[in-house]
């Protein structure tokens, strides 16, 4: 089954939008007086599903050493370290709370464009409603007695297909564009610093962010129709006749005259 805290955190790091970066022997900012024990990474919030390895006069420190708050890059050392530490670690521009947080509302995203009945379970056998802050989410389709299984579409799981969960990542891709687009809608404007001073123009960031939300509408809707097709749904829709009840009934009279060999005009 596709589970949102390890396939969904990965998938959508790989989107372009949430670009990571891996740092190697950060210097730690924070004071080396041999009582602090409080430093600080240079770039975060750090993925906590990455590696965090810190370094103490160039040897690694136990895990158990020290205790990270991956939101805001403090490293709590259990003892004043003597040396300036220093640490390996992958930043993002979103926390992984954050990331589950896009990753679920995607998914709402996801099933009210296509609504087939799927839920989020922290149970991968029996249905539990999944919180952000269970060890597991997983996409599931749920039976009559409460048991939980890998979404079927088509002949092959959701988890194993990759156009389905491209789907699903662009429905969170564009979640997070138009929640930022929501945000800086009131708040980006032009204004001036100081007496004379460089004017910041940001209201072109709202026009920007509408425009990638009409680009990301174009993507889902062309990918909507690859997912449909992938799970051989009938798409549905009128389709209108050839000619209306009128121009049936003087053609058939007119078919009938010509087959009885009657002269018609």
């Amino acid at each position: 089954m596709y589970d949102l805290k390890t396939s969904g955190v990965s998938d959508l790091g790989r989107s372009t939008l949430f670009r990571s970066r891996a740092v190697k022997r950060d210097r730690l900012s924070g004071l080396v007086d041999g009582s602090n024990a409080v430093f600080h990474t240079t770039y975060y919030p750090m993925l906590s599903s990455g590696s965090c390895i810190v370094y103490s006069s160039g040897s690694v420190v136990s895990s158990e050493g020290y205790e990270v708050d991956y939101e805001t890059g403090a490293i709590v050392f259990n003892n004043a370290p003597a040396v300036q530490p220093e640490a390996d670690y992958t930043y993002s521009q979103l926390t992984t709370e954050q990331f589950v947080d896009i990753l679920m509302a995607g998914f709402d995203e996801m099933e009210g464009r296509w609504t087939r009945g799927w839920y989020l379970s922290s149970n991968g056998t029996t249905y539990a409603v999944a919180t952000r802050d269970d060890d597991h989410i997983y996409i599931v389709s749920k039976a009559a007695d409460g048991t939980v299984s890998d979404p079927v579409c088509g002949t092959v799981g959701f988890s194993a297909s990759r156009t389905q969960i491209r789907f699903f990542i662009a429905c969170c891709e564009y979640v997070l564009l138009r929640n930022r687009a929501d945000d800086s809608a009131g708040s980006m404007y032009t204004f001036r610093e100081g007496m004379g001073g460089l004017t910041i123009d940001k209201s072109d960031i709202p026009r920007n962010l509408e425009q990638a939300l009409e680009r990301k509408e174009k993507e889902l809707a062309k990918l909507l129709q690859v997912v449909w097709e992938q799970a051989d749904e009938e798409l549905g829709g009128y389709v209108p006749p050839v000619c209306t009840e009128e121009y049936e009934a003087v053609y058939g009279w007119q078919g009938e005259s010509r087959d009885e060999d009657r002269t018609t005009s």
